[in-house]
């Protein structure tokens, strides 16, 4: 028993991975097109979260102005305009997020990680 809990709190870096593990580094910073690429990632990732959120917020007015237009055809009519454009918009930017990894997992190139080689 004692040898096997020996074994287990055993480690030794240089079993794993020629002794370098991916928590260690040379002390070198990124390059700097790995840093843009991040930098894009993250903009696309936000875009993508800011226009759910817009999509929520449009739906809910749309709905709120639908519950208390009292029968009004006008303000019946401009909610369901609204609920419709915010449901147009979401769907048009979750097509646009699935085309984009479509693309990315057929050609095998990362579509939103860009790099300036030579830079």
């Amino acid at each position: 028993m004692t040898k096997n809990l020996l074994a287990i709190t055993e480690f030794k870096p240089d079993k794993y991975i020629g002794g370098v593990l991916p928590s260690q580094s040379s002390g070198a910073t990124q390059p700097a097109e790995s840093i843009f690429g991040q930098t894009v990632q993250y903009i696309i990732s936000a875009a993508f979260v800011i226009s759910g959120l817009a999509f929520l917020v449009t739906f809910i007015m749309g709905a709120f102005t639908y519950l208390s237009s009292a029968g009004d055809e006008k303000q019946l009519d401009k909610a369901k305009k609204t609920m419709t454009n915010g449901v147009i918009g979401f769907v048009i930017m979750a097509v646009t997020f699935l085309i984009v990894n479509l693309l990315e997992n057929i050609f095998g190139i990362a579509l939103t990680t860009f790099t300036f080689e030579g830079l």
